[in-house]
């Protein structure tokens, strides 16, 4: 996992040098692998290794976190105010598998304009965790993962058919995935499904037909 210094002193601003930073996180059990000068961005990128059992610490905020803990200094956390619905339009989603997917959530964003232009800084704050700029929607996503640790998905929602559904793949199921790749899957992977196709790995990869192109509008 990359985490750059600059977006990180954002949350919580130690007045340790960066290696000092990661001298802390690696005696904690957060091994920095390296700690580089990023000549693109003008930062310094931590690449950590997260052991199995702190998935708390795979975010932006989950680092600011811990070396609050370590500092024993507070830590600002991220603001989400609510945001009142300006339409009634919901999609249907369904849990057939609760074991494997305790919660799955979704809402309807309308008049989306996928052609808009990405601020620099945004550009570059992806750029630091290792992610490439694509689109208004999927840049919007992929920094919020790397923000709050938190994964999500768009889908175009004039692609879907019926309701979304969080469930076990059938074995000999075909997806076909971002990147133009065929996987055939066995009977032990969780997908999202409609009532026409598997549309996405869950947390893992979505699927070529209901991905977000310039001319979506609704997701």
């Amino acid at each position: 996992m990359k985490v750059s210094e600059h977006w990180l002193k954002t949350f919580i601003n130690p007045s340790l040098s960066a290696a000092a930073l990661g001298e802390q996180l690696t005696n904690a059990g957060i091994e920095v692998d390296s700690l580089d000068f990023d000549a693109a961005t003008q930062q310094n990128i931590f690449t950590l290794k997260i052991p199995p059992n702190r998935g708390d610490c795979l975010s932006i905020e989950g680092i600011a976190r811990e070396l609050s803990l370590l500092n024993a200094i507070p830590y600002q956390a991220t603001a989400a105010p609510s945001v009142e619905p300006s339409h009634s339009e919901t999609f249907p989603v369904r849990i057939e598998n609760p074991e494997l997917c305790p919660r799955y959530m979704g809402c309807v964003v309308k008049n989306i304009d996928n052609t808009a232009q990405i601020p620099d800084w945004l550009k570059e704050r992806l750029a630091s965790g290792g992610i490439r700029s694509l689109s208004p929607v999927v840049d919007i996503l992929n920094y919020v993962m790397l923000e709050l640790g938190q994964p999500m998905h768009a889908f175009d929602l004039a692609t879907l058919e019926s309701e979304l559904v969080a469930r076990k793949s059938v074995a000999g199921e075909r997806i076909s995935a971002l990147g133009d790749r065929e996987i055939v899957l066995d009977a032990e992977a969780l997908v999202i499904a409609d009532k026409s196709k598997v549309q996405a790995l869950a947390g893992i990869i979505g699927g070529l037909h209901s991905s977000v192109t310039e001319k979506t509008a609704t997701i």
